[in-house]
């Protein structure tokens, strides 16, 4: 696969990635509705609601994974982009903070980051100097690329 294939997969996998991360939110709110005003649904429609999501979240579970996996193959990987293995220096909400981006493997104290992680799945293929709002459970963290070590 050439490089222009392969950066062409990624473009298209990154439209599934947003696509499926609207769905799964969708979904939640719907599972929200379910356990708020919606008391006339059933558990069934419930728990239906509940393996959709699970389902949707596998699903962009396996796209991250293709989307990394490229990266590591080398589409949008050179020229001080990051990719698996880079080694990066990245402001966190104005906390400076270094770590290994890796395909698996997470263990922020340790410095380890798995490109499968919302953080590490927004920073892929970014550039020193760029920023980043990255959603997480508990908010949104602005991400600056502080440094990008070759």
């Amino acid at each position: 696969m050439s490089r222009p294939d392969i950066e062409q997969h990624i473009e298209s996998l990154e439209k599934r990635q947003k696509e499926l991360a609207e769905k799964i939110r969708e979904t939640k709110e719907k599972i929200g509705g379910v356990e708020g005003p919606m008391q006339s649904w059933s558990s069934h429609e419930k728990q239906d609601l509940e393996e959709e999501a699970l389902i949707l979240g596998k699903s962009l579970a396996r796209v991250e994974a293709q989307i990394a996996d490229l990266l590591a193959l080398g589409g949008s990987g050179g020229g001080g982009v990051i990719a698996i293995g880079s080694r990066i220096r990245l402001s966190l909400d104005g906390e400076p903070r270094e770590f290994l981006l890796t395909a698996e493997q997470s263990d922020p104290t340790r410095g380890f980051l798995s490109a499968r992680t919302p953080l590490g799945s927004a920073i892929l293929g970014k550039k020193e100097g760029e920023r980043v709002v990255v959603k997480l459970p508990g908010g949104d963290m602005v991400v600056e690329v502080c440094h990008h070590f070759p």
